[in-house]
């Protein structure tokens, strides 16, 4: 059960990482200077766990099933 419980909490943070990163991976302050990418992937993956975590309730998905991602 716990693993099932991590697993939610790991898909919800990478759908929401797909959502948050984009915008930290295209702005201005991290595309003008060399950067690399895993450092501007980070600020998005610890945004989306600090959500993910601090609102489990509205960023939760029961199930891994493609039913729970379509609702």
């Amino acid at each position: 059960m716990a693993f099932l419980t991590l697993a939610c909490w790991a898909f919800s943070c990478l759908l929401l990482f797909l959502r948050v990163s984009p915008a930290f991976a295209l702005a201005p302050p991290f595309t003008l200077t060399h950067m690399p990418a895993r450092f501007r992937t980070l600020p998005g993956l610890g945004l989306s766990a600090a959500i993910v975590s601090a609102h489990p309730q509205a960023t939760a998905v029961d199930g891994l099933s493609l039913g729970q991602l379509v609702k």
